[in-house]
């Protein structure tokens, strides 16, 4: 199973940060971030510049993800 660049990004940062802390870092809640990281919703794509300016990760690797079959609908991630 490919592992969503979000998540690979908590995972794999020093030191690694909880969905909550990339929701912190993100002005969303962490159960946005988990449904981007599960495939369940995805990003605007107005939100990818920050996603990029965050994170580093490229708007096209964002761009590919949202190809990907288990992509679904796309959300701003608001906190309530």
């Amino acid at each position: 199973m490919l592992t969503h660049p979000l998540r690979r990004f908590r995972e794999t940062h020093e030191p690694p940060l909880s969905q909550e802390d990339l929701a912190r870092l993100f002005g969303v809640t962490k159960a946005t971030v988990s449904r981007w990281e599960s495939g369940e919703r995805f990003p605007d794509r107005e939100f990818w510049p920050v996603i990029k300016e965050t994170t580093g990760i490229a708007t096209d690797e964002l761009a590919e993800w949202k190809t990907l079959p288990d992509a679904q609908s796309t959300d701003t991630g608001a906190a309530a």
